[in-house]
């Protein structure tokens, strides 16, 4: 008689385990492994980066947020952008003709990698070459296929790389 009492124990602490596994399972995130940013060739490394102005930050966004939905949206997009062309294309494809991005504030910027590029016609002139974060929160305004007004909310982190001219005096 004690041989249903195991399979049934057995059976139970199974039954736990396949559960657990499938619990874990869901609460998995996917972490990109870090690796450090390399300058390209030629560049001349930053000891002490200095971060980007507040005004060129915002230019930048302001230009992103106006190019939405329209041709110059994919020149604004660097072609090193994982998946590009899929972005593109789901823009184009399910998002509303006269959908718009409306700012609602820059919530942080962050210069994370910098350096300089020497100009290869003139040596009084260079470009520094600036990485920055930056969290914006917008909204996404358009009107359904009902007539109603829509505007999405959210928060999103966007990565710009920001080049400024130098020039010696």
């Amino acid at each position: 008689m004690k041989t249903p009492v195991y399979i049934i124990v057995s059976l139970t602490i199974a039954g736990i385990l396949f559960a657990a596994t499938g619990w874990a399972r869901e609460f998995r995130k996917i972490s990109p492994v870090s690796v450090p940013e390399v300058a390209p060739q030629g560049a001349i490394a930053i000891k002490r980066i200095t971060p980007v102005s507040a005004a060129a930050v915002t230019r930048a966004v302001e230009q992103l947020m106006a190019s939405w939905s329209t041709p110059q949206l994919q020149e604004m997009i660097s072609d090193r952008f994982y998946d590009k062309d899929r972005l593109l294309d789901n823009i184009a494809g399910f998002v509303p003709r006269d959908a718009r991005v409306r700012i609602l504030a820059i919530q942080s910027t962050d210069t994370v990698l910098q350096y300089i590029l020497p100009s290869k016609s003139d040596p009084n002139a260079a470009t520094r070459v600036s990485k920055v974060v930056v969290v914006v929160k917008t909204a996404v305004e358009f009107t359904d296929e009902n007539g109603q007004f829509q505007s999405l909310e959210g928060v999103n982190e966007y990565t710009f790389e920001i080049e400024q001219e130098l020039r010696r005096k």
